[in-house]
């Protein structure tokens, strides 16, 4: 499956959303994505961010460095 950007900001919103009619203010964020932290934030929601930690191996290596360079994860540089 292919999310596009418009559908990944659409779920970002939705989670948005979801939090402030939950009357959450704050989250521990399990991610990588700069985008999700981004997009807690600009909403106001305080966000601690809890980086994922993911050893390379054959079967991920591709994945892992398109994710850094195309998404801008924060990853370092993906080598096996």
């Amino acid at each position: 499956m292919v999310i596009s950007k418009i559908e990944f900001e659409s779920i970002n919103t939705d989670a948005v959303e979801i939090l402030k009619s939950l009357a959450i203010t704050k989250v521990r964020l399990l991610t990588n994505n700069p985008a999700k932290v981004e997009t807690l934030q600009s909403a106001g929601i305080k966000t601690e961010v809890i980086p994922l930690q993911i050893k390379p191996n054959p079967h991920n290596l591709s994945y892992l460095e398109t994710k850094r360079v195309r998404l801008g994860h924060d990853l370092k540089r993906v080598e096996s």
